[in-house]
């Protein structure tokens, strides 16, 4: 929240040095920084680092985020954390937490019939979709006309993977596998109490691990208070574990070993 009022305060003040100007790019780091364009350019070819975007009509601001953070939390807030959600849905505090966090789940009665990816201009003006099992050559035609996209999963699809990442965390003594969301679009209750999908009310969660208007996805949380956060579900997977496997941060070894890692990697652009 801090971040998105700070960005915002920019924008509003560029407004009145840049009125008679053209509009003039500015460039920050992970800790709100101003930074030159060369330094950008440098950290965004790291890997380390997503780019966000804000744009009024008279400046344009990026700023980068980490692509995945190592921390812990303070003792109070990991205290508060652990109380509320062992308490009110017996959640296991011993175990370390999997948390998948959506910003809504879908309307099943508006989910496609095919999975597939949904396409859009960068104002968000939808272009098309492109459903699974289709020619290579149309996702390539349509990657190089459209600025994003989005990955939508039949109820079927979505279903599916759900069971078979809760299959993988039913073989695990040390992790529980928890789906936090903000909005319920059309999904039955008794579904989401099977399936462990715990409603975020007044988005502690969220806004616990937000990066400015990106939340992280992917939330693992150590008995310990240590907590890794990433916007994508690939990182640090095995292998040779069946499809969806084990995320290797919840062996703890391995945690110490990457975050140590990673904190040598980002030192150098601190």
């Amino acid at each position: 929240m801090k971040h998105i009022l700070l960005i915002t305060i920019l924008l509003l003040s560029f407004v009145s040095t840049a009125q008679k100007k053209r509009k003039k790019t500015h460039y920050y780091d992970a800790n709100l920084n101003e930074i030159s364009a060369s330094k950008f350019k440098r950290r965004q070819k790291s890997n380390l680092f997503k780019t966000l975007v804000f744009e009024n009509d008279t400046a344009k601001v990026k700023k980068l985020v980490y692509l995945e953070v190592f921390g812990k939390l303070d003792q109070k807030k990991h205290h508060q954390l652990k109380k509320l959600y062992s308490l009110r849905h017996k959640i296991d505090t011993t175990k370390s937490w999997f948390i998948h966090y959506v910003d809504s789940i879908p309307d099943e009665k508006k989910m496609p019939k095919h999975s597939g990816n949904a396409y859009y201009t960068k104002n968000g003006k939808y272009l098309g979709f492109i459903a699974v099992g289709q020619d290579e050559s149309k996702f390539r035609e349509m990657d190089k006309k459209a600025y994003s996209h989005r990955h939508l999963k039949n109820y079927d699809d979505y279903v599916k993977k759900i069971i078979r990442e809760e299959n993988v965390f039913q073989r695990s003594d040390n992790a529980e596998l928890l789906h936090f969301y903000a909005k319920n679009y059309g999904f039955s209750k008794d579904f989401l109490i099977k399936h462990k999908y715990i409603k975020d009310y007044n988005l502690i969660v969220k806004n616990f691990f937000k990066e400015a208007i990106k939340q992280y996805k992917v939330i693992i949380i150590h008995p310990n208070g240590e907590f890794h956060l990433s916007f994508y579900e690939t990182f640090y997977y095995t292998k040779e574990d069946p499809e969806p496997p084990k995320h290797k941060l919840l062996e703890k070894e391995y945690f110490n070993k990457i975050r140590n890692l990673w904190k040598r990697k980002i030192k150098k652009y601190n």
